[in-house]
């Protein structure tokens, strides 16, 4: 059964800053392409010429968000790393590169898209706008848009690079939970390894600074132990990260603190918290109460409401049939305590 969307349409910036502040429920959309229908509440923001740049310096370029990858491509293979051309090229078809934007595939949220392993492996940087600040997130970073914000520029670094080599691991056309590309950069000089960046990102993404730094300075070619070495490492620093992604889907330690609420709490209080750190008791209780109290920012306040806010979300606790939720749960930990 098809459903109407309500939709809007910016020009600039503050268009932007002015429907996110006032409207709630509110998703950005450029080219739609990740869309197999509209939201039920849409922002076009294709028309906004302020995030439609292309800004190339000799160690970096720049992308506003809502370029279009088409566009990118008509810069050449020579003007950027190989590895990313190759990465552009790779999505879709002709067609929908003319309209998806470079914006849309870093922020989509079902499954990481094809340019989040080569922008992560090459330390990009992303941009973002909010009422109050532009907040600059590196990609090893980067775990959520921050609340009240939206991606305004990527910043990609041209690096040269002895080896560069990009796979798009795909069974089917479309982006699901079993695809994820994979980007390996090296630099070697007489036969030894200075510098390297492996990046695999799909439903799960993965870059290990333990696991590059085990291969720096090696020699070449590796030798079979060494490789039975990085194998089992990488294994197990995969393997913590597939867990890590349950924790970040349904909240992590004691306070079972999402990802989100964790990019809130760094943003307000200039901190620089990764997600493991909430496996840490004391870290994760600070967090925790924080994330409680904040709720009050969102016009929530009283016990009830805030453990409503706290567990569903603060559009969920205005809600008025969530009157008896607390009962409801009382009721469940009496059962299960029998």
């Amino acid at each position: 059964m098809e459903t109407s969307s309500t939709v809007f349409y910016a020009n600039n910036l503050t268009d932007i800053l002015y429907q996110l502040k006032n409207v709630s429920r509110v998703e950005l959309c450029a080219g739609c392409t990740t869309f197999q229908q509209l939201p039920p509440i849409a922002l076009i923001i294709r028309n906004v010429e302020e995030l439609k740049f292309i800004d190339k310096r000799e160690r970096f370029v720049e992308f506003g968000a809502s370029v279009p990858l088409s566009v990118i491509l008509d810069l050449g293979q020579k003007r950027l790393p190989s590895f990313f051309y190759e990465a552009v090229k790779s999505i879709a078809n002709p067609f929908i590169r003319n309209m998806a934007t470079i914006g849309g595939n870093i922020c989509r949220t079902d499954v990481r898209g094809t340019l989040y392993a080569p922008l992560l492996a090459s330390d990009a940087s992303l941009d973002f706008r909010t009422a109050n600040e532009v907040i600059t997130i590196p990609m090893t970073k980067f775990f959520g848009i921050p609340k009240g914000g939206f991606l305004t520029k990527i910043r990609l670094p041209l690096e040269e690079w002895d080896i560069s080599v990009f796979r798009q691991l795909n069974p089917v056309l479309r982006l699901n939970e079993n695809s994820a590309s994979f980007v390996f950069l090296a630099k070697t000089e007489k036969g030894i390894l200075l510098k390297i960046r492996i990046a695999l990102c799909g439903l799960i993404r993965f870059r290990s600074g333990d696991l590059e730094s085990r291969l720096l300075s090696s020699k070449l070619p590796l030798s079979k132990k060494t490789i039975e070495e990085i194998l089992e490492l990488a294994g197990n620093k995969f393997d913590k990260e597939a867990n890590s992604y349950l924790g970040a889907k349904y909240g992590r330690g004691i306070g079972q603190v999402s990802e989100i609420a964790l990019a809130d709490y760094n943003r307000v209080n200039k901190t620089e918290y990764t997600p493991d750190d909430l496996y840490d008791i004391a870290t994760n209780v600070i967090v925790s109460c924080w994330v409680y109290d904040y709720n009050e920012n969102y016009g929530i306040y009283g016990t009830e409401k805030k453990i409503i806010a706290y567990n569903e979300g603060h559009v969920y606790a205005k809600k008025k049939e969530t009157s008896n939720y607390l009962d409801k749960v009382n009721k469940k930990m009496l059962y299960f305590n029998k």
